[in-house]
């Protein structure tokens, strides 16, 4: 299962493969307990407790500029913080596997997404301006 788990997401399938080959054995331990995704985040020392230290992952800046260009495209003139807000709380759940991630990235830098995405800079300036590529 999780060496098959990387091909359904072509863009990141190396870095992914390249954590489950080294974390394979602490990934299994983790997943047989059920303690979820952070645990065993926490067990292959990707992030430590209490958050996710997103820019440690690899593909996190991939991940970024494709959330923040998803966002650009489907902003139209007018919209509020509020509305970005919601459209942040949605853009995790097309991106597959890497959801939890995701999820964790978006709420560490709510606020500043929520400047950034109302400004006219692109996806990979908003990314960059943010640490993360």
């Amino acid at each position: 299962m999780l060496n098959n788990i990387c091909d359904q997401f072509k863009p990141l399938r190396g870095p992914c493969k390249g954590i489950v080959e080294k974390h394979l054995g602490n990934l299994i331990s983790e997943l047989m307990t059920n303690d979820g995704p952070k645990a065993a985040c926490i067990k292959i020392h990707a992030c430590k407790k209490g958050e996710i230290q997103a820019e440690q992952f690899p593909g996190v800046c991939w991940a970024c500029k494709w959330a923040m260009g998803k966002l650009k495209s489907q902003m139209t003139k007018g919209m509020t913080k509020n509305d970005i807000k919601n459209m942040l709380g949605m853009v995790c759940d097309e991106i597959g596997f890497l959801k939890y991630l995701c999820r964790m990235f978006v709420n560490k830098f709510m606020g500043t997404l929520i400047e950034e995405l109302s400004t006219s800079d692109n996806a990979r300036t908003i990314c960059v301006n943010i640490g993360v590529c």
